[in-house]
């Protein structure tokens, strides 16, 4: 292929045809005579008396023959009629692979489609079992992973004496708890709240001391002196702190909770109540004190906690 008019050395356009001496490329039979370059036609470069480049190396064709031009060498017109085929061998592998690709997609189709649809009605299957439409296994899933109740799973820590709704009127504001928190040498600790007056669940809410907010129950961290930490709950109006820094079974095989009562007193939002519980001794150990302050916490050790 010719890049540069070999009359006057300017660069062919894509018809390959000179805009400034309208020159093209001979097409020419064996028997047609020599048409004399005077410029390469592959840089543009002037040739020399022999008809080749000197800075290329191109060499005028002495002859041609119609579609590709025929070269000074062997070599040369190999590489001239390697370029002529490049493209139609480039387009038919292209083409075959499309062609293939297209056979691979009709292919996997037949198999994609059964698997969707199986998967399809599995899931369809399954959901009207969880809503109780049908039943697979005797009982429909969202019956058996249904939530105990407070009761039922209460019953399991020891015998629940009484159920107490949480009325509002009886519950601390969110300024009456950190009095009464600050009033036990709990200073300076974050209290939180997780439920509302309603029973719903809020998150983890940091009261305000300024706040007239209600909420059943209030919890903080408090660190002794001794760097011994403590949860200390405000569970209705009754004060129990549990010692973090040693927990059961790192120390007890049981939970020991600190308590100024006999029993103890568990809330449970979906119910929005109270429950006395008065646990079996396999199942929460209760240490009774008189009152659960700061004073009496930063005496406790494990040691001191079991000797209550």
């Amino acid at each position: 292929m010719h890049q540069f008019c070999g009359n006057c050395g300017s660069p062919l356009g894509t018809d390959e045809r000179c805009r400034k001496c309208g020159w093209t490329p001979p097409v020419q039979a064996k028997s047609a005579p020599v048409v004399k370059h005077r410029f390469c036609g592959n840089c543009g470069k002037p040739l020399g008396p022999d008809a080749r480049c000197a800075v290329c190396g191109w060499t005028a064709p002495a002859a041609a023959v119609p579609g590709v031009p025929k070269a000074a060498s062997p070599v040369l017109a190999a590489v001239q009629q390697k370029n002529v085929s490049a493209p139609k061998n480039a387009a038919k592998k292209q083409s075959s692979k499309a062609v293939g690709i297209s056979k691979k997609k009709k292919n996997i189709l037949p198999v994609i489609i059964p698997i969707a649809v199986v998967l399809t009605g599995l899931i369809v299957v399954f959901a009207l079992n969880f809503f109780g439409v049908i039943h697979l296994f005797g009982k429909n899933t969202a019956e058996t992973l249904k939530r105990p109740s407070a009761e039922e799973y209460l019953s399991e820590i020891g015998d629940v004496s009484d159920k107490e709704p949480a009325d509002e009127d009886d519950l601390f504001t969110e300024a009456e708890a950190c009095r009464e928190f600050s009033e036990r040498g709990f200073k300076d600790v974050e209290i939180v709240a997780y439920y509302n007056t309603d029973g719903e669940h809020i998150g983890t809410l940091t009261i305000s001391p300024d706040s007239r907010e209600k909420h059943p129950y209030y919890e903080a961290l408090y660190k002794t002196p001794s760097n011994v930490v403590w949860t200390v709950v405000l569970m209705g109006d009754s004060f129990y702190a549990e010692p973090l820094s040693f927990k059961a079974g790192d120390v007890w095989d049981t939970p020991h909770m600190v308590s100024e009562m006999e029993n103890y007193r568990v809330y449970d939002g979906e119910a929005n109540a109270f429950f006395t519980v008065e646990p079996d001794d396999d199942a929460l150990e209760l240490k009774l004190v008189d009152r659960i302050d700061a004073v009496t916490l930063n005496g406790l050790d494990a040691k001191g906690v079991d000797e209550l």
